[in-house]
């Protein structure tokens, strides 16, 4: 399948809707920029084949991924040759690099766990199921793009808006991600290794084992039953804003590969 470069892949409406349903954030917003205008096919579209594109540009492998690589494919490698923006990046130092921080106005829209740009940008991805409305259209694009490196200007280049009307999308993206179970449980960094939760006096251990063995990968690819008993349990959301359950040492848990490194600013 092919799509015209130029046109949203975030669109809400028609048939275009589907297809975000598959579509990486990142690849959202990139989709934006028409460069010259041709058909590229939607298997090139991933977020691994704009790292081996920048790889090639920039004549150099980046280190940190140690995940698998596409091919060559010299007539997507013209297309991101001939945009604008994009281009530009992906031939810097600064693609899939992550910023050190947000932009204060987003910062602050967090609240008291704000994870790192560099969190977001290897992680998010993760949480957007199809069917999920919570992450389509601009808003969430336009913020795990940041976090993969585009700056707010090649972001209002790409995109064609103005700089408040990316900072608007970004807060908003925020917002919208705060109402999410997945997101709220991540967020708040919790070590499950130690003792498995307990939501109510009916569990039996073999089920609080079994919950514990899913909470100890990621909770942002939580099943949405289990998600659903844990963050509408009142005895876990007491254990958890209590300090019962320990923090985990680092970072947030993040996907299978690295793709996006962390600031070296």
């Amino acid at each position: 399948m092919e799509f015209r470069t130029g046109g949203c892949l975030g669109s809400l409406a028609g048939r275009a809707r589907k297809r975000e349903r598959r579509a990486d954030l990142l690849v959202h917003i990139v989709s934006h920029d028409p460069g010259d205008g041709r058909l590229i096919s939607r298997r090139l579209f991933n977020r691994v084949s704009l790292l081996c594109a920048s790889e090639h540009l920039r004549c150099e492998r980046l280190w940190w991924y140690s995940g698998p690589r596409e091919h060559r494919d010299e007539e997507f490698l013209d297309w991101l040759k001939s945009t604008t923006a994009i281009g530009d990046w992906l031939s810097s130092s600064r693609s899939f690099r992550a910023p050190r921080s947000w932009p204060n106005e987003v910062e602050e829209s967090w609240g008291v766990d704000v994870p790192t740009p560099w969190e977001v940008a290897n992680a998010i991805q993760l949480a957007c199921r199809p069917g999920d409305e919570w992450w389509y259209g601009h808003d969430v694009a336009t913020l795990v793009s940041y976090a993969c490196g585009l700056s707010i200007q090649e972001i209002k280049e790409t995109v064609g808006v103005g700089q408040q009307a990316v900072i608007h999308h970004m807060v908003r993206a925020v917002e919208r991600m705060l109402k999410e179970p997945c997101v709220q449980l991540w967020l708040m960094n919790l070590d499950f290794g130690v003792f498995a939760p307990t939501l109510g006096m009916n569990e039996t251990l073999l089920e609080r084992l079994r919950l514990q063995m899913a909470l100890a990968g990621n909770p942002l690819m939580l099943g949405r039953r289990d998600l659903k008993r844990i963050m509408e349990s009142p005895l876990f959301r007491k254990a958890a804003h209590g300090g019962v359950f320990p923090r985990r040492v680092g970072h947030r848990q993040i996907g299978g590969y690295v793709i996006v490194c962390e600031s070296r600013d």
